[in-house]
């Protein structure tokens, strides 16, 4: 007799986004408790201008200095503020998905 085993869905990790109190900084992601300051405070990012042409530029820059495979500041920036919407909810949203959070 075989038993079925089904699959457990993994617990969702606690996660928000804030504005961050940091200076120099823009947002604040709290993520189990730990808190990632990203984004620069100066400067314009997808979900202020929506300009493609901006977006594009930005990713070539920083695809080779980041890693973007992991919860860090700087895939927090390419996947929140540099994401595929101008929206930074739809942004968020995605990135939880991404990430398992």
């Amino acid at each position: 007799m075989k038993i079925k085993v089904s699959e457990s869905v993994p617990e969702r990790r606690p996660f928000r986004v804030t504005k961050s109190n940091v200076k120099g900084k823009r947002y604040t992601a709290v993520i189990d408790g730990r808190k990632i300051n990203f984004g620069s405070s100066i400067g314009s990012t997808y979900i202020d201008h929506g300009d493609e042409v901006k977006r594009t530029n930005y990713l070539k820059r920083h695809k080779v200095n980041e890693d973007w495979t992991k919860v860090n500041a700087g895939s927090l920036s390419r996947y929140v503020l540099w994401g595929a919407s101008p929206d930074i909810n739809v942004n968020i949203k995605e990135y939880k998905k991404k990430f398992g959070l």
